[in-house]
């Protein structure tokens, strides 16, 4: 319950920074932005320059609003699937052995990306720079150069993707609290081409689907997350 906790409280700290993030971003772009319009407009007149700035301005206004209010609606689901994570305080123990696995091509700064089939016609998606962290394993953080074969950077016996390992995440979420490697290393396939940009995943999710059939398994889960949340596919 106390890892809960820790869990709900790190899910606020980030929420505030990714909001104080997009207002600095935005705030020093649009700023930028009207300068430079001033600048390039007042070539032809001085009006001309002073409209290009309130135009540019005016944009980069639209597109701040625009982009809080889809962090914000992405932010309220992650918060409230955590919140029912909690209301449970239940976490969810996913054990794999000798599984296909697949390295998937990133498109966003959520890499590794990485793919297991667990049973027939099931897969576990594992996404985001947790998965570098040694703490995800049991292990302290130190100044030691990444074990480059491996996707975790870790050398053995703590090397990721292996042949057996468990999984403890929470399962509305997905959020994964810690991955104990139990096998040997193993050498994903891939990477391979599978993600679009319009997807959206959390750190960990099992959903229906093949290996050899990857985008499309991405694709139904994502239009299924989408039904769920009552948006349009």
């Amino acid at each position: 319950m106390e890892e809960l906790s820790r869990i709900q409280e790190q899910a606020k700290a980030d929420s505030l920074a990714g909001y104080v993030f997009l207002l600095v971003l935005f705030g020093f772009g649009t700023f930028v932005l009207g300068e430079a319009a001033l600048w390039l407009g007042e070539f032809v007149s001085d009006i001309l320059g002073t409209t290009a700035r309130l135009v540019a301005w005016g944009l980069g206004c639209v597109t701040a609003i625009y982009a809080l209010a889809a962090f914000a609606r992405g932010n309220r689901e992650k918060r409230r699937l955590i919140n029912s994570d909690i209301a449970l305080a239940t976490v969810q123990e996913v054990e794999v052995w000798e599984s296909r696995v697949a390295e998937v091509a990133a498109i966003d700064s959520r890499q590794p990306v990485i793919a297991f089939e667990i049973n027939k016609n099931k897969l576990l998606l594992l996404q985001g720079q947790w998965l570098i962290d040694p703490a995800t394993y049991g292990l302290p953080n130190d100044d030691r150069d990444p074990f480059d074969a491996c996707v975790n950077g870790l050398g053995p016996p703590n090397s990721f993707p292996s042949s057996r390992f468990v999984v403890t995440r929470l399962a509305n979420s997905g959020l994964v609290l810690s991955i104990r490697v139990l096998g040997d290393y193993v050498t994903p396939q891939g990477p391979l081409e599978a993600l679009e940009t319009q997807f959206e995943f959390p750190d960990s999710e099992i959903l229906d689907g093949e290996l050899s059939d990857l985008p499309s398994a991405l694709s139904r889960a994502h239009k299924k997350r989408l039904l769920i949340k009552g948006d349009r596919p």
